[in-house]
């Protein structure tokens, strides 16, 4: 069976290597990459840096943490996972952006939702969270930020944690 196709998302992808990830850059298969429930389970992660090398678009790997009892609680922490992974192991081949758009644009890409989803633009819906600055680089910022440091969750435009007087006046 051909498993390898556009249409096809493949979660965790341990077990690829070498001539794999070309097959899967060739044939468009796109892949969630876990890095804290992949290093619990398994005591390893996808090899990011041989699936970029042989190719895959890094547009086509989206960052999500696994279930509760092995992953991460969030998004955030996921990304922080994430971002100490490539810091140690990757020697920092993902940049902030690379790891904050694997959370954003590129599930958005992959899922044929960009149109609504995954950026901020006019006619798309607003899913925004504000956090507190924390370094000039809004990437890093984001990475560097706790739970403590998110000041308002907005999900299609409608405040569901926080409070937008926080902010001051906004036009709808």
């Amino acid at each position: 069976y051909d498993l390898l196709r556009e249409e096809f998302i493949g979660i965790h992808c341990t077990s690829l290597h070498g001539d794999n990830w070309t097959a899967v850059a060739k044939s468009g298969f796109k892949v969630v990459w876990s890095p804290l429930s992949n290093l619990i389970l398994y005591n390893r992660t996808a090899d990011i840096a041989d699936a970029l090398k042989k190719g895959v678009p890094i547009q086509h790997i989206a960052l999500a943490p696994d279930w509760a009892p092995s992953g991460n609680p969030n998004q955030l922490f996921e990304a922080k996972t994430a971002n100490e992974y490539n810091i140690r192991r990757l020697n920092g081949l993902l940049t902030p952006k690379n790891i904050f758009s694997m959370l954003t644009e590129h599930p958005a890409l992959m899922t044929g939702y960009d149109d609504v989803l995954g950026s901020l633009a006019k006619g798309r819906r607003a899913d925004i969270t504000v956090i507190k600055i924390k370094d000039s680089d809004p990437y890093k910022s984001f990475l560097l930020a706790g739970i403590e440091d998110i000041n308002l969750v907005l999900i299609d435009g409608q405040p569901l944690y926080g409070s937008l007087s926080d902010f001051g006046k906004f036009d709808k």
